[in-house]
């Protein structure tokens, strides 16, 4: 199944995200943290349900999900934070806080 985040597409079947047609290198831990987060739009996921989902038997700290969410954002071509020409948008007031992906992740043909 394949989903439409901004001018990115995320294949879940293949494993892969397209931007702007091209393939985009994405490490595992990325790539199943963007996954997590297009099959939970719009909910506000406490770092607790990053972890379990990410890293669901391995003890980890908030710098690998920090870094894991820098990375989301860049797979993506997610602006700056504050810009709103950004096509997607990942809003992390802090690991402190629950996250909450606000693009539609819309679901798009298969290729």
């Amino acid at each position: 199944m394949a989903h439409q985040v901004g001018s990115s597409v995320l294949d879940l079947d293949r494993g892969t995200l397209r931007r702007d047609g091209e393939i985009v290198p994405v490490r595992p831990k990325t790539f199943d943290l963007l996954a997590f987060l297009v099959r939970n739009p719009g909910r506000v996921l406490s770092k607790d349900e990053l972890f379990q989902a990410v890293w669901p038997s391995t003890i980890v700290t908030e710098d690998s999900l920090t870094q894991c969410i820098r990375d989301v954002r860049k797979c993506i071509g997610d602006a700056v934070a504050g810009s709103h020409r950004a096509p997607a948008r990942l809003h992390v007031p802090g690991c402190r806080r629950p996250v909450r992906f606000a693009a539609a992740g819309q679901r798009c043909g298969s290729d």
